[in-house]
């Protein structure tokens, strides 16, 4: 499936929680995106971590000495892979279970706050997420590993262009309409960051 149609299929959605499925060159994702509640924060970014992330996305923020510190040190969201959650896993006739289940329920994320002057607010937000390894577990093990981590990095930066678009201020109006489209475009860049990782590991290979 195309970038373009993926984006297309996404817009279909006018609701504050997402439900959906993407496949992928290695594996498919469904996943569900919810919103709980708020708690203040503030965050900033320079120029330059700006440009790296243009450049290449949430992988390039990790390998950047131009990032603020609080970028970087999201490794702890890779130990909170389930958190809140319960599920059931069944193998089957294979000798090892390929496939990955992440969830997180309580995933605190900065987003943009509801008000006319731009400014950062902590959503609790709910992904979860299961990768189907096909045919071996290196493509879910990855995916599951960098799913938070750069869903959040993702969030952030979009959030950041958007208030540069408006300039500092949105009309109330628009917020609903914004927010919800960079839940959508963070969890695409998202997707099409962890694939083309692990194209690129493999080429290595």
């Amino acid at each position: 499936m195309s970038y373009k149609k993926i984006l297309g299929f996404c817009r279909t959605f006018t609701k504050l929680g997402l439900m959906g499925r993407f496949k992928i060159t290695s594996f498919s994702i469904p996943f569900v995106l919810l919103f709980i509640k708020s708690i203040q924060s503030s965050h900033g970014l320079s120029v330059s971590c700006m440009i790296d992330y243009d450049n290449g996305g949430a992988p390039a923020v990790y390998e950047s000495q131009e990032c603020p510190r609080w970028v970087l040190s999201n490794g702890s969201l890779q130990n909170q892979n389930i958190k809140n959650c319960q599920f059931a896993t069944l193998q089957g006739r294979r000798e090892y279970q390929e496939d990955r289940v992440v969830c997180n329920l309580d995933m605190k994320l900065p987003l943009l706050k509801n008000n006319s002057l731009l400014d950062f607010e902590e959503d609790t937000v709910g992904i979860v997420a299961v990768f189907d390894g096909h045919g071996g577990k290196e493509a879910s093990e990855m995916g599951s590993k960098l799913l938070f981590d750069y869903f959040k990095v993702h969030l952030v930066f979009l959030s950041y262009k958007l208030m540069g678009i408006y300039k500092g201020e949105m009309p109330l109006s628009d917020y609903k309409a914004n927010k919800l489209g960079v839940l959508r475009e963070s969890l695409l860049k998202t997707i099409f960051d962890i694939d083309l990782k692990f194209t690129q590991a493999r080429k290595r290979l």
